[in-house]
């Protein structure tokens, strides 16, 4: 009777150390396959969207760190040159992000920065889009003459949830 009940007694942790192990390789793979990285940003619809007419200067992005300030989100972004206003482009874009369903606001992703005239957010629940206008001499001169250069940069986490 011993003997039986310690070999159902060893099973059972068997059984508990296999089911461990295989959360947690579900929760680590899982994790890394939902992480978006500045690639799977950049092809995501919202990164490429731009206002017709628009050429597209330069892009770039980053994967997500850790820095010791914190963790640093991944993104991707691309600029653009346009003959069109400011507030053409910022129209273009809250009618299409409206139809997607995202919302106005990205928290401190919604400030200019000095490099920017002006600049407006988005949100879902684990992205934002920003739009910046851009004070870039440098690229109107090499890449021609633009009315606006403007920068979309999507951000691989959304807003915090309270």
């Amino acid at each position: 009777m011993i003997a039986h009940h310690n070999r159902d007694a060893g099973a059972a942790v068997s059984r508990y150390r296999l089911a461990w192990a295989a959360l947690v390789v579900i929760t680590v793979t899982g994790c890394s396959l939902s992480s978006p990285t500045q690639a799977s940003l950049s092809d995501e619809g919202a990164a490429k969207l731009r206002i017709a007419g628009s050429a597209e200067m330069i892009s770039g992005g980053h994967d997500a760190e850790e820095t010791p300030e914190g963790p640093l989100a991944a993104i991707a972004w691309r600029e653009y040159g346009v003959d069109a206003s400011w507030d053409d482009v910022v129209a273009y874009f809250e009618a299409e992000l409206r139809d997607r369903g995202w919302e106005e606001g990205g928290g401190s992703s919604s400030g200019p920065s000095t490099q920017e005239w002006d600049a407006v957010a988005w949100h879902t629940q684990d992205r934002i889009l920003r739009i910046a206008h851009r004070r870039n001499t440098a690229a109107t001169a090499t890449s021609g003459t633009f009315l606006t250069i403007y920068r979309v940069t999507l951000i691989g986490q959304g807003l915090p949830s309270n």
